[in-house]
């Protein structure tokens, strides 16, 4: 079937180890399904060469229900670099609050790592 998904962001530093983003998508898959949308605030912090931290607060929803917002989340993310430019571990805590649940909050915490093949 047909598919468009659409995003606006906005970036901008604020301060020499800090940038605020905001990204606002919008997905439709289907004619017959409901629209997605996710507006999500983020700001990013390097405090060291290899350190750095990522705030962000999401809104989600869809058109269908009764209410423009369905979910929201917020996290932060403890970024590591391990290795040069390619090596990366990450640990985000994150409380999800989904309307399916009555917006009881759901506490994640995610360890991952990253491995970067590029130039």
């Amino acid at each position: 079937g047909w598919g468009e998904t659409s995003h606006l962001k906005f970036a901008r530093p604020i301060a020499d180890k800090y940038l605020f983003d905001v990204v606002t998508q919008f997905r439709a898959e289907d004619s017959d399904d409901p629209y997605e949308y996710a507006n999500v605030w983020r700001l990013d912090h390097r405090f060291r060469d290899s350190w750095n931290v990522t705030y962000k607060f999401g809104l989600l929803g869809e058109s269908d229900g009764g209410t423009m917002l369905d979910d929201f989340f917020i996290n932060f993310s403890l970024g590591y670099r391990l290795k040069r430019n390619w090596v990366y571990v990450f640990l985000t805590p994150e409380i999800f609050y989904a309307e399916e649940s009555r917006h009881k909050p759901e506490r994640s915490l995610t360890l991952s790592f990253e491995l970067l093949f590029t130039d």
